[in-house]
């Protein structure tokens, strides 16, 4: 089932323009019984490339509510890509958002209950070593010129950046093999967020619970490695 809406604190500039919550952040919003009639928005969020559901999908919604108030509502799907708003009337703005997917804004006209599904595309990121799979090994070396990652940290430091795609939420793991190196560093970011961080000799290994989506893996050397190797299971 997918998970119900619930209030979202507004931002600053719709604060000073005297909007209007309508319960807290963990209260379903429902109906008025005495102001004027709302209705339900529901649908499911699918990906583009295989039609399914897409879980951990945040939708918002944002239009009028029961007492012509500015409401915005949120709600993450479930593992069936459900979202579903109650409270709402008039032109609503639904806006999908997945980490690894392009963002869809859209509006519907809400003058009755209604459904309205949506399609997400795969956002094309590259990474400049490729994108790791599971199960497979990728293989590298550091050079002078490769890019800096961290010029704050080590303006010396060169790095290796490589796409991850977790499928589903669980733990992975990260192992890197550098027997004729000296250390490396291992981060492993989602959104501009460190995840995963070890620095250490060969060989590293590091156990991670992600949620699905799509990762960035940064491997850093001081300041030469003439062979890696980098494995997720």
């Amino acid at each position: 089932m997918g998970r119900r809406s619930r209030v979202c604190r507004l931002s600053p500039l719709w604060a000073l323009a005297g909007v209007i919550l309508a319960a807290g952040c963990n209260s379903t919003v429902k109906p008025s019984q005495t102001g004027l009639q709302t209705f339900t928005l529901t649908g499911v969020i699918r990906s583009s490339a295989t039609a399914l559901p897409l879980a951990d999908t945040t939708v918002e919604a944002v239009g009028v509510g029961p007492a012509s108030q500015l409401l915005t509502l949120l709600a993450t799907t479930g593992a069936d890509g459900r979202y579903t708003f109650t409270g709402l009337r008039g032109i609503v703005t639904v806006r999908a958002i997945k980490d690894g997917f392009n963002t869809v804004i859209s509006t519907v006209d809400l003058d009755r209950d209604r459904s309205f599904d949506v399609v997400l595309e795969q956002a094309q990121l590259t990474f400049e070593g490729g994108e790791a799979t599971i199960g497979e090994t990728l293989r590298g070396a550091f050079a002078a010129t490769n890019d800096k990652c961290d010029p704050n940290w080590d303006s010396r430091s060169p790095c290796r950046r490589f796409g991850f795609r977790a499928d589903v939420t669980r733990t992975y793991q990260f192992r890197v093999d550098f027997p004729t190196c000296d250390e490396l560093e291992l981060h492993v970011i989602k959104g501009g967020q460190r995840l995963v961080y070890a620095s250490t000799v060969s060989p590293i290994v590091k156990d991670a619970s992600l949620s699905a989506g799509l990762y960035e893996i940064r491997l850093m050397a001081y300041y030469t490695c003439d062979a890696f190797e980098l494995t997720v299971k």
